[in-house]
């Protein structure tokens, strides 16, 4: 069985968003500032400062944005974890995986061996992944961990 995972829809729809906003907002700024007729001068060095620094940012945001859209990880019973169509991670490497964090933020880093034998650590996070509860089901059972204990509410003081 194969399991496909990308990025969340919402994930990409919020850097599509910042990169419209940052390229909308340099080109209003570009027009504030040479078309404009009553305005002071300081606003008029304002938004000709902020034209570039703008562009950069809706290019920063422009850039994250693609590389949600493409972002696919593919979990096969038989070769192991494959991100972005790179060599597969073999389950046999996968040494740990550190859970500790995943109830508070949402995340969980898978360690494993690559091919030159150093420890690297992979970040799966919750709220950026579909499937995530599936994908981690699939590594929990391919390494023979036991299933996550729920999570123990803290106890209320007795009166």
């Amino acid at each position: 069985m194969s399991l496909i995972v990308k990025s969340t829809r919402e994930r990409v729809v919020k850097l599509s968003i910042a990169t419209v906003l940052c390229f909308g907002l340099a080109v209003w700024c570009w027009y504030d500032a040479f078309y404009k007729e009553s305005m002071k001068e300081s606003s008029r060095q304002f938004n000709l400062y902020a034209v570039p620094v703008l562009i950069v940012l809706g290019g920063v945001a422009l850039f994250f944005a693609i590389k949600a859209v493409r972002f696919r990880i593919e979990a096969d019973d038989q070769t192991g974890l494959s991100i972005n169509g790179q060599a597969p991670i073999p389950w046999s490497s996968i040494t740990d995986i550190d859970t500790s964090i995943l109830s508070k933020k949402g995340y969980l880093f898978v360690k494993y061996r690559d091919p030159q034998d150093r420890e690297v650590s992979l970040k799966l996070d919750e709220f950026n992944l579909d499937y995530f509860d599936e994908l981690y089901a699939m590594i929990r059972s391919k390494l023979s961990l036991p299933a996550d204990s729920p999570v123990e509410s803290e106890s209320s003081p007795t009166a």
